[in-house]
């Protein structure tokens, strides 16, 4: 948090040498619709070929997505953190305001990406397997950071809600298996 309108300016300044398909992939990676879609094909997947791990990687998906999406929302709206391109500064919060520009905290696109991006990686053993995933899930937070729509500490904040989310939905659905 002390170092957030320093960080910000560093990505926004590095925002015009950024990779332009990066920034594209990260936008549309951590869209919401698009997250919905990919949890859904890997359900379809494992119900159509019959692949029972697919499927329980699919719910794991949809659930944590789902779960994630929802507290994002509630966070977002009740804390009206100003984003970065606001210029009001880190600490300038409207509770409850209708405006796009007080919903930096949490991040949403964060929050899917990375959602999406560790409820995978949790299928692996492999450190090397776990960590492409986990790399794709950086894509669209460093991109909202590039933007200047969000500040670090709402992208970290979106990685523990997250990571808290997926972890008690695999400990839940395992649990609960058949």
């Amino acid at each position: 948090y002390l170092y957030d309108e320093e960080i910000s300016r560093w990505f926004v300044h590095k925002n015009d040498t950024a990779i332009q398909l990066l920034k594209d992939f990260g936008w549309y990676y951590g869209s919401p619709e698009n997250h919905f879609a990919i949890n859904g094909g890997f359900y379809l997947y494992g119900i159509f070929f019959n692949n029972s791990e697919v499927r329980k990687t699919g719910i794991l998906l949809i659930s944590s997505t789902a779960a994630t999406g929802i507290l994002q929302t509630i966070f977002k709206k009740m804390i009206g953190r100003s984003r970065p391109l606001r210029a009001d500064g880190k600490s300038s919060f409207k509770p409850f305001s209708g405006e796009n520009s007080y919903y930096s905290f949490p991040s949403w696109h964060s929050v899917f990406s990375f959602t999406t991006a560790y409820a995978i990686s949790t299928q692996f053993r492999n450190p090397v397997f776990k960590s492409i995933p986990l790399l794709f899930g950086l894509i669209a937070p460093v991109s909202r950071l590039w933007a200047g729509a969000h500040w670090l500490t709402d992208v970290i904040t979106s990685f523990g809600i997250s990571i808290a989310v997926v972890n008690k939905a695999k400990n839940y659905l395992e649990e609960n298996s058949n």
